[in-house]
């Protein structure tokens, strides 16, 4: 399961307290600049892939930091960051293939 949540750049030392949890250090944990996905954005996005359970855990402990992106966009960010990152896949197969 993939999920994506806003942390205001003024909380951004919440992600360090989300990855060094027991359980939610073992799912993908990402922090991206969202201006890069979503236009006229300062704050940053919280890249979550693992488990349901996980994703419950990180919302209740950390919820009242993360806002959920909306579903059309969550959808159109993610598909933005997996084209990154073919991209750099890519790239690397190209240097070392």
């Amino acid at each position: 399961m993939i999920a994506l949540y806003i942390l205001q750049k003024a909380n951004k030392g919440v992600f360090d307290q989300i990855t060094s949890d027991d359980i939610l250090g073992r799912q993908t944990l990402n922090m991206k600049e969202a201006v890069n996905y979503i236009q006229n954005s300062a704050d940053l996005i919280v890249y979550y892939e693992g488990s349901d359970d996980g994703r419950k855990r990180l919302e209740q402990l950390f919820g009242k930091f993360l806002q959920r992106l909306a579903a059309k966009t969550e959808e159109d960010v993610i598909k933005q960051i997996k084209e990154e990152d073919s991209r750099a896949e890519d790239g690397m197969g190209f240097l070392f293939g």
